[in-house]
């Protein structure tokens, strides 16, 4: 941890380091280092790499307008990890989808954001897109893909350049599409790391929605420090007990979530003997996260990414909480 968690508010940083996309870090990590588990697959970093590079070579055959976003609409899977760094290589900004959304849904939102083309599967192919959309299945382009060299496009990115669109809950009328730059995405693991001090041994646990903003902590702040993302399944999630199971299975570390997510939790063990109970509290989790509210910036700002502003540290009992202090980025 920080020994000074919950120092005053200071200056900016002065040593930040220089840019460097956070695609180009997770490329630079040890190759033989387990990078994702999901399901059945483990990814290492040299075939998370291989993988994503030959999605970005795909993706620039297909000459595609830089300035709009690609679409990735896929199940909880390797596949939306291997997606999100092929769009980032090849020079695009993504825009994730939850196909378990509305009918629809997922269509009228690509058509507001102007997308360039869609990754997605045939089967979700229905749900998702209109005819004049460009695609790439990932199911059905397999020989293609499997023909793309697995080299890095080396396409190069500006601090200023889009790395990703989300579209807000739309709490204050329609959601929004937010765009969030390069420069924003690499300094978010520098900064939330320097809080918690996450090294390249943890297993981060990823639940949540790849539609959401959260997701983008859960899966770059690990794969930046060449750590290991463990990917739930959407039935893992919505089941407590298979989730804490896997858990300890498989030798989870930090464990990032909302706070009504981990009461849900807490009462699963609650129901629990002290036998069983004490069976799967007998694990490697060393860092919960959780968050109690979220910050909204002015709507007039579309190109915004403050979703972690002032972290403040849990002190012993009787303690006041504060507002904290900014992040260090």
């Amino acid at each position: 941890m920080n020994p000074e968690p919950n120092a005053p508010i200071g200056a900016v940083r002065e040593d930040r380091a220089p840019f460097a996309p956070v695609h180009d870090r997770i490329a630079a990590q040890p190759s033989d280092r387990l990078a994702l588990l999901a399901g059945e697959s483990y990814l290492t970093y040299g075939e998370l790499n291989a993988r994503a590079n030959q999605l970005a070579r795909l993706l620039c055959d297909r000459r595609l307008d830089r300035a709009r976003p690609v679409g990735i609409s896929l199940e909880r899977s390797a596949d939306f990890v291997v997606a999100i760094l092929g769009v980032l290589r090849s020079g695009h900004h993504y825009l994730p989808f939850d196909p378990r959304q509305p009918r629809g849904r997922v269509g009228d939102r690509l058509r507001q954001a102007g997308a360039a083309a869609l990754v997605t599967r045939g089967s979700l192919l229905a749900e998702t897109t209109s005819p004049d959309l460009p695609v790439v299945l990932l199911d059905r382009e397999r020989q293609a893909l499997a023909r793309e060299s697995t080299s890095a496009p080396g396409v190069p990115v500006a601090a200023e350049d889009l790395a990703y669109s989300l579209f807000t809950s739309g709490t204050t009328g329609g959601p929004k599409c937010v765009e969030v730059t390069h420069g924003g995405l690499s300094a978010y693991p520098d900064a939330f790391n320097t809080r918690l001090a996450i090294d390249a041994d943890a297993r981060y646990l990823h639940v949540a929605s790849f539609a959401f903003s959260a997701s983008v902590r859960q899966l770059f702040v690990p794969l930046s420090l060449g750590a290991t993302v463990a990917l739930a399944s959407f039935e893992q999630i919505h089941d407590p007990m298979a989730f804490l199971r896997w858990v300890k299975n498989e030798d989870i570390t930090v464990l990032d979530c909302v706070p009504s997510y981990l009461r849900q939790l807490c009462a699963a063990l609650a129901s629990l003997t002290p036998a069983a109970r004490g069976d799967l509290m007998d694990h490697r989790v060393e860092t919960i996260r959780t968050v109690r509210w979220s910050r909204w910036v002015p709507p007039c700002r579309r190109r915004n990414c403050t979703v972690w502003t002032t972290p403040w540290f849990r002190r012993p009992p009787g303690s006041r909480a504060t507002s904290g202090s900014p992040d260090p980025a």
